[in-house]
Order: C-alpha cells, then structure tokens, then sequence
C-alpha cells in the first residue's frame, strides 16, 4: 500500500472554515432577525442592508481565501 508523504490540509480546513461559518450565519442571523423590525420602520434602514452584510459575510469571505489558497500551490 502506498503511503502519503503529505498532508493534505485542504479537507481539514474547509471542514472547519464551514461549521464556524455556519455558526456565525446562525448567531448572527437570530440576532439580525431580532432587530431588523426596528431597523426598517426606524430612521436609518441603511442599518439593515450592514447587518445582512454582516451575517453573510463568510460567504465572500471563503471564496477570497480560496483563492489566495490556490494561488500558493505548487
């Protein structure tokens, strides 16, 4: 049987990256869909397109990683 001589990082990490991800859109999404009542009928609705940012932040975030990852290789 042959055996590795690297370890692949790759899989770990985006195991990681996805369940921290997904902890955050959580948190972050209750916590947004709290406020956002107070947000659109209040005086600056501005306020509401920032916190959807926020929760969905690690979207973009992966992507700009990746990319930066794959850049790297050999």
């Amino acid at each position: 049987m042959k055996r590795k001589k690297e370890i692949y990082f790759g899989k770990g990490f985006k195991r990681i990256y996805f369940t921290l991800s997904a902890i955050w859109i959580i948190c972050f999404g209750f916590v947004y869909s709290d406020m956002v009542g107070d947000y659109l009928s209040g005086p600056a609705p501005i306020m509401a397109l920032f916190g959807l940012l926020l929760v969905l932040a690690p979207i973009p975030l992966y992507f700009i990683l990746l990319f930066f990852i794959k850049g790297f290789r050999k």
